[in-house]
């Protein structure tokens, strides 16, 4: 089935009370997967969609702003025969529902270390967006994902923000109790379940009952008292007593009395964290100890502990820690890290990779983000040996070898760039046509050199505006290129 003339339906991966979710082939974009979620208005009036239609742009706006490594993309939205189909980046993983059904089929639930990691994975997620006054709302084992990728961090999928949106387009006209509750019972908070009111802190309650979940293997309503509908889960699991005063105030029955955001959590985590330290890709606790570390937030300095026995401070780049670096820079600031990691190479040829990572995370706007990659990389060339260990291919002439093939791969093999272009042209180029288009503006360059024709480097950014179909992109590439 064809939606939209566009999205290829592969196989329906959910179905709710408020539509139904697909896997999806962009057969505009070379076939990428995708996910589509299908929202069905039950009032299907000619006011009412209108309004349905202006009430999901508005929201579907507020997502499409979000841009972090560990949330979806949202890509787009349409109607198409009177539904409503918002399109986002199709994540390959399993939930954390899925990975407790996998232990508690071998009589195992997750342990403290592992919940203290998914936290200090998770939490600065939560704070990046209560940052930007949005709230997730329906946060379970359900709507976290790992990732198939190796070393990548737990996903937030789900939104209950269009959820909400939706709920009040099928409400709308009708009667108040047509409307279908937004969140799961038990783990979303009173206010939530009595107002239909949520505040960041209602996140952080939401994350909490979902830890208790992972660490007991059993289902909110088992953890409560039946009357009283008070908390009851210390008998079910044995923790730390720092950690079990951390979940008793993310579980406070009155929003005041919680955490008001995922950065105090962070906070008081420190204490536990260098005993509980576990590697974030590892779905059973390993028998080995890994380095110490923490995501502070942006007033606070990284701290690392190394692990015993550990070797000298590398000092020597190699190749696969660029790489490494470059991956990391990308899922943090997208197609503009090559560029920024490039010219840090070419600025200081001799750097350590401890001054690499320090060069590069200055370059990273979102504090909170820069932080992680700093405390991540640093962790991880300690833990990994391919990363520490030296050879003669390893140089710190490496960062010279690097500039000198970057500027030969902006063209495609086998193709020149024209003699008076130089190679901080071609990058300015590119770098303009990223930000104005996204990763496309690479081929739209390409294509243009591969023609081979010897044009000066001004006929070159007017060709380049006549292939940039929207007249607002092409006018802001033209002025990024006439910047002095």
């Amino acid at each position: 089935m064809l939606i939209n003339n566009r999205y290829q339906i592969q196989k329906l991966l959910g179905r709710g009370g408020f539509g139904q979710t697909y896997l999806a082939y962009d057969t505009h974009c070379f076939n990428h997967p995708c996910v589509l979620k299908e929202f069905a208005p039950a009032n299907r009036t000619q006011y009412a969609m209108q309004k349905a239609r202006e009430l999901f742009e508005r929201e579907a706006r507020v997502l499409y702003e979000i841009d972090h490594p560990q949330i979806p993309k949202f890509l787009a939205w349409f109607v198409a025969q009177e539904r409503l189909f918002l399109v986002q980046e199709y994540i390959a993983g399993e939930t954390y529902a899925q990975l407790l059904r996998e232990r508690q089929s071998q009589r195992q639930a997750f342990s403290e270390a592992e919940v203290i990691q998914w936290f200090q994975d998770l939490l600065p997620v939560l704070e990046y967006l209560h940052q930007r006054q949005i709230v997730h709302r329906d946060i379970s084992p359900d709507n976290v994902m790992r990732p198939n990728a190796s070393n990548s961090r737990p996903v937030l999928i789900d939104f209950g923000l269009v959820k909400q949106t939706i709920n009040r387009i099928y409400a709308y006209g009708k009667a108040s109790d047509t409307a279908s509750f937004v969140g799961k019972f038990g783990y979303a908070p009173p206010e939530q379940l009595r107002m239909g009111q949520c505040f960041p802190s209602s996140d952080l309650y939401a994350l909490g009952v979902t830890a208790l979940v992972l660490l007991t293997g059993q289902e909110p309503q088992l953890l409560m008292d039946q009357e009283t509908l008070e908390w009851r889960w210390q008998d079910s699991v044995k923790i730390s007593t720092t950690l079990a005063r951390i979940l008793e105030r993310m579980l406070h029955d009155k929003p005041k009395a919680r955490y008001q955001s995922a950065a105090e959590i962070l906070a008081d985590l420190r204490p536990v964290i260098p005993s509980a330290q576990l590697p974030r890709s590892s779905p059973l606790p390993p028998n080995s100890s890994a380095a110490a570390r923490y995501s502070p937030t942006a007033s606070q300095q990284p701290v690392t502990t190394h692990p015993a026995n550990c070797p000298p401070t590398p000092t020597t780049l190699t190749s696969a820690f660029i790489h490494h670096c470059q991956q990391e820079l990308s899922r943090r600031i997208g197609p503009i890290a090559t560029f920024v990691l490039e010219q840090v190479l070419t600025q200081s040829a001799n750097l350590t990779p401890a001054e690499l990572i320090e060069s590069l995370a200055t370059e990273i706007p979102d504090l909170a983000q820069a932080e992680e990659f700093r405390a991540s990389l640093t962790s991880e060339l300690w833990s990994s040996p391919q990363f520490s260990q030296s050879s003669s291919n390893a140089s710190t002439n490496y960062s010279k070898n690097y500039s000198k093939n970057f500027a030969s791969s902006v063209s495609l093999p086998g193709t020149k760039p024209p003699i008076n272009f130089s190679s901080d042209f071609l990058e300015r180029c590119q770098q303009a046509l990223v930000q104005c288009i996204g990763p496309v503006g690479t081929l739209i360059l390409d294509d243009l050199l591969m023609q081979q024709t010897p044009i000066s480097p001004e006929e070159l950014v007017e060709a380049i505006v006549n292939e940039i179909t929207d007249p607002q992109q092409a006018r802001m590439f033209w002025q990024l290129m006439h910047q002095p």
